[in-house]
This record gives C-alpha cells, structure tokens and sequence, in this order.
C-alpha cells in the first residue's frame, strides 16, 4: 500500500509549474522552505501546523466535506488543490487526524450551513438612501485619488496609510476616519484602480480614467471589482455570491474571519449593495446571483448630473446640482 507522503510526492510531482506553485501559494508556503524534493514538499505538506493553518482559512462547506459531509465538484477541487486530499477525494491519514482533533473543539465548524433565506429586499426609500450613500462615496474615492496622483500616499509596515497623509486627507475633508480611507483604498485596488508598490499606495491609470467617468460608469467598476475580489467561500458557481446574513459563519476557524467579514459588509454599504439593516436594493440582488453590475436603477434615485455652472457678478460659480464628474474634475 502506497503511504499518504508518496502519494501526495508523486501527485505533486505531476503538477505543471503554474499548478504546482498555486498549490504552494494557497497553501502559504514560504519561499524559505528548506524543502529538496517532492518528497520533503509532501512532508511538510501534512506537518500538523501546515495543516492546521490550511484548515482555518477553509470555508464552511469544504470544513463538513472533509468531516464525511458531501462535497459538490468545486468543493472537492478546492480540497485537491490544497493537497489535503488524495485523487480519489480522500483526506489523507494527518489531515483527517487534525480534523478529528479541530472537530472536538470545535464541532459547530465542522457543519454544513444550512439554505439561507433569500436578503430582504430594500423599499424605494431605503434604496434612495443606498444610492446617495453610493454617490457621496464615490465622490469621497475621487478625492482619495486625486490625492494620490498628486502625491503618493505612503503606507506603514502594517499597511495602513501612514499618519501624515491620513491627517492631511481627513483635515482636507476628502475622508471622516482612518476606516473609510482603507475601505476606499481596498475597493480601489479591487477594481483596479490603485495598488501598492512596497510602502506606498500608487493610482494606475484605470484609477485615472475612472476619475472622468461618469457616476454610473464609477460605481459598476466599483461593484464588479467587490465582487471579484470576495473570497472564494463568498462565492457561487454562478459567479455571484451568498447573502449578507451568510457571511459572519463562512470561515468558523478562523479568528481573523469576524473582522473581515464586518469590512466587507461595511463596504458594501458604503457602495449602496446593502442598507443598514442588510436589506438589498434592486441593483445588489442582479450583482449577487452573477448578473452585471447595472447602475440604472442606482442612477435613478439620484439628481441629473449637471454639464454647467453660473458665473456670479463676483466670479464665482454656482452649480445647480451635482456637476458631471469630468467636469468637476477639470474645475
């Protein structure tokens, strides 16, 4: 009989470069690993800390499978691409002693969750609300951008924006507080549009294109780059993904979990997906079951943009309503 290390050996041994290093990366191996053949890479594999800390990134669904529950197709894929089953869907002999071991501590994470019921849907003035909330948002990233182009913002070691620039945006009034700047950055570079080099935040190009887009153009890049970038337990087979209420139980080992899960959910009420109570407006149900993401309705709740101002006597100038963001940008 053919031993759990030779097997997993030989399995990794076939993978193409791509496929191998995808393994290593979701596995989280570090490029230090003193491993010199497959074989050392299978033993370290199933090391009982390699797996625990595989188990708790692992979503709900794949935590039940490993513990006898069915398992659907992308379930076990995700499993076999962990290397923490073999070609037959089987947990290899360590993994399933850690799950035995998590499973006493831990029995409730270990159980497949339930059909969620279908998000309230929001009423004409909580969508309303959700809209303008969309709308002031985008204008707050525009702000965060414009920013950025004029000087990088630089980042500390943890990541966050460093003090400097996060007093000079909140003072200038482009942002309230040091969260919203990073759930701004974070859907930013979801969509594309910012990322980070070393220990600065940079805008790209598309950041800059999205800067003279219209309100509606801003906010489908917005939506269509959340949603992408949720993680894969937030995800459906139809390119969607799972109701609000779904969220907070997704990842049950994993501590970390409660806290992101509560950005996301904060986020997507900063971009009109969710009110304050989780309900859906109309354009948030076709983005979640997998549709694209249609601003029409979201546009419809708010003011026509305007193509012009008024000059004053004085030389100021007056808009009689929110100026079309190419425009308000070159004023």
């Amino acid at each position: 009989m053919v031993s759990d290390g030779r097997a997993l050996a030989t399995w990794l041994a076939a993978r193409d470069d791509v496929a191998l290093a995808a393994t290593l990366a979701a596995r989280a191996v570090p490029p230090s690993a003193a491993w010199h053949d497959f074989f050392d890479a299978a033993e370290g594999l199933l090391d009982a800390a390699s797996l625990d800390r595989a188990l708790t990134r692992l979503p709900r669904p794949a935590l039940a499978a490993l513990a006898g529950s069915p398992a659907d197709h992308a379930t076990t894929a995700l499993l076999t691409r962990l290397a923490l089953v073999d070609e037959a869907g089987s947990p290899y002999a360590a993994v399933a002693e850690r799950v035995s071991h998590l499973l006493g501590a831990k029995p409730d994470a270990f159980v497949a969750a339930g059909a969620a019921p279908e998000p309230e849907r929001a009423d004409e003035r909580a969508a309303a609300a959700a809209a303008e909330r969309a709308f002031t948002t985008a204008g707050a990233l525009a702000d965060v951008l414009l920013a950025g182009l004029q000087a990088p913002l630089a980042r500390t070691g943890t990541g966050t924006v460093s003090a400097v620039d996060r007093k000079r945006l909140v003072e200038a009034g482009a942002v309230a507080t040091a969260d919203e700047l990073e759930d701004l950055l974070l859907s930013a570079e979801a969509a594309g549009l910012a990322g980070t080099v070393e220990r600065t935040w940079i805008i790209r190009e598309a950041g800059e294109r999205w800067l003279a887009s219209s309100t509606a153009e801003r906010w489908q890049s917005i939506a269509t780059g959340y949603r992408a970038a949720l993680p894969a337990g937030l995800r459906t087979a139809d390119g969607g993904f799972l109701p609000a209420a779904r969220w907070p139980s997704t990842y049950p080992l994993d501590s970390e979990w409660p806290a992101e899960a509560a950005r996301l959910r904060r986020t997507a009420v900063r971009w009109g997906l969710l009110d304050d109570s989780d309900a859906e407006p109309s354009w948030t149900g076709t983005l979640r079951a997998g549709g694209a993401a249609d601003a029409s309705a979201l546009v419809a709740h708010l003011p026509a943009e305007i193509d012009r101002v008024y000059l004053q006597a004085d030389l100021t100038a007056i808009a009689p309503g929110p100026l079309a963001p190419a425009l308000d940008l070159r004023l």
